[in-house]
């Protein structure tokens, strides 16, 4: 069986979820002895793509830059089309949305679905037209979650019968070898935050939790981990709530310095009010991190019954189980024992035998 998977996502993303998944799926589809799976992107800038050594791309690495962001768009559009020709693969997998198919010759295509947040939270996006555009030229889709599958169809009105589901996996942090402990997660104990802060991710909400509650003001700090530092905005707010940089605080690095951070934290927040999946619940899991996650869209379908589940809109409910999570030893060590049975569930091996069944399934 040959695969092909267009380069858009490796073009769009230095680094990021899509892209790793899709560098995940072609390794290890292309491992396998009857396959060969081809990633397209003829000039990229991305780290995953580069960071594995097996990745099987056809293409070359560009220094990041817009002028180099640029040539690979172009050089992505210019040569997609024949390279199909000549390689005639059996599954085209677009990796992301487009109006015309990068990959114009297949006997099959397939894209993955990875939510629906654009028709939830910005209805009319450019975005959502192009995700229609894929779906009606291909023969399935791919969904990384019941949720996202439930969404498509009701949304869309999508054919759940042309319709799959196949869970991602997430980084393993329980080996992550550790370098050396930053003051910001050693001096006071912490809650943890993961990832971009802004809309419908709702880290107000925990800011605000936090801020509710003198308990949690006293004896711990907030530690928001990834993304940009504050903005403007949200330094304002936090002054507003009567607390300062000292306790709401900006940590960046790398995978390393993530691991330390999931691993010595009292508890992972994770108040997101949409998620198509939602790795980082897991991640924080596999470093034995006790969680607590929102009970929105997929969120309760991948912690199961290893997460506090709380409604994200509930302030005061999640400063309650920050407070009981932070006060029982006995919780958090129940919360870290079922994390490690439930992130069992996830595997990228799974992901990628699923994918094949599907593949094989519409030839």
């Amino acid at each position: 069986m040959k695969i092909l998977f267009d380069g858009q996502a490796f073009v769009m993303q230095a680094t990021g979820g899509i892209s790793r998944y899709f560098t995940k799926l072609a390794t290890g589809l292309n491992s396998e002895p009857d396959i060969a799976a081809r990633v397209v992107a003829p000039l990229h800038c991305n780290d995953h793509l580069s960071d594995e050594p097996s990745a099987p791309v056809l293409g070359l690495r560009m220094p990041k830059s817009w002028k180099a962001k640029r040539a690979c768009q172009l050089a992505l559009r210019a040569a997609s089309p024949a390279i199909s020709h000549l390689m005639r693969p059996d599954i085209a997998h677009e990796t992301y949305f487009s109006e015309k198919p990068y990959l114009t010759s297949a006997r099959r295509r397939v894209a993955t679905m990875f939510d629906m947040i654009h028709e939830i939270h910005f209805p009319g996006s450019q975005t959502s037209q192009r995700k229609r555009d894929a779906l009606d030229r291909c023969d399935h889709v791919i969904c990384i979650s019941n949720n996202t599958k439930k969404d498509l169809c009701e949304l869309f009105n999508f054919p759940p019968e042309r319709a799959s589901v196949t869970h991602l996996a997430y980084q393993d942090f329980s080996n992550t070898a550790h370098g050396e402990t930053p003051a910001d997660l050693t001096e006071t104990p912490y809650f943890l935050y993961v990832g971009h802060r802004s809309g419908y991710k709702n880290f107000d909400a925990l800011v605000r939790a936090y801020a509710s509650d003198p308990r949690l003001v006293r004896d711990f700090r907030v530690v928001s981990f990834g993304s940009d530092p504050f903005t403007g905005d949200e330094l304002e707010q936090i002054a507003k709530l009567g607390l300062s940089t000292h306790q709401v605080v900006h940590l960046a690095g790398n995978d390393d310095l993530l691991g330390t951070a999931y691993s010595n934290a009292t508890a992972f927040v994770y108040p997101s009010l949409y998620e198509g999946f939602g790795i980082p619940p897991l991640e924080a899991m596999s470093a034995g991190c006790p969680v607590i996650s929102s009970n929105s869209s997929s969120l309760p379908e991948v912690v199961g019954d290893a997460a506090l589940l709380v409604d994200p809109n509930d302030v005061d409910a999640l400063a309650d189980t920050m407070n009981a999570v932070a006060q029982s030893q006995d919780l958090r060590q129940k919360l870290v024992d079922r994390g490690h049975q439930q992130r069992q569930l996830f595997s990228w091996e799974r992901c990628v035998t699923e994918t094949r069944n599907i593949y094989q399934s519409i030839l």
